[in-house]
């Protein structure tokens, strides 16, 4: 779940560059209003959580691991 929290923020990181780096001003009025509005709705993190409490990330990933083993390293 940590995985694919991660995976969704990157991507959504690399389309926004990838729409930015693009010659957007050179295409037609068209595409560049969609260009344009993509940049937009990408510009903002997009992040995977439960009940805005946990965000599934490599952070959460971390965390848990952590915790699992300082659990076993007590018992």
């Amino acid at each position: 779940m940590c995985y694919c929290g991660q995976k969704i923020s990157t991507l959504m990181e690399r389309l926004h560059e990838s729409a930015y780096m693009s010659k957007w001003y050179e295409e037609k009025p068209k595409v560049r209003r969609d260009l344009y509005t993509m940049m937009l709705v990408t510009v903002r993190p997009v992040t995977m959580n439960y009940r805005l409490f946990i965000t599934y990330n490599f952070e959460c990933l971390a965390s848990v691991i952590t915790y699992i083993y300082i659990y076993f390293k007590c018992i």
